[in-house]
C-alpha cells in the first residue's frame, strides 16, 4: 500500500468518526427537546388539574362562611333578645 492509500483511509475513518459524533449529538438534542416538551405538558396538566380543586375549595369556604355568618347573626340576635327570624327594622 502506498502513502496515498493510508491518507485516504485515514480521511475516510476521520469522516466516519465525525459523522457519528454529529449524528449522536443530533439524537441527544432531539431527546433533550422531547424531554423539555414533556415537562411543559406535565406542568400544564398540573395547572389544569389545580383549577377545579381550587374552585372546589372556594365553594367549600363559601359554604363555611355562609354558615358562620348565619350562626353569628343568630347568636347576636339571641344576645340582644330579639328573635332571629324577626324582620329588621328600618333605620329611617
Amino acid at each position: 500500500m502506498s502513502v496515498i492509500s493510508f491518507v485516504a483511509l485515514g480521511f475516510t475513518l476521520l469522516f466516519i468518526v465525525i459523522a457519528y459524533a454529529v449524528y449522536t449529538s443530533v439524537i441527544q438534542a432531539k431527546n433533550y427537546a422531547d424531554t423539555q416538551l414533556s415537562n411543559i405538558d406535565i406542568q400544564l396538566r398540573r395547572r389544569l388539574d389545580t383549577i377545579p380543586n381550587l374552585l372546589k375549595t372556594a365553594r367549600k369556604f363559601m359554604t363555611h362562611e355562609q354558615d358562620l355568618i348565619k350562626e353569628v347573626t343568630e347568636l347576636r340576635s339571641q344576645a340582644a333578645g330579639t328573635p332571629a327570624d324577626a324582620a329588621p327594622e328600618k333605620a329611617f
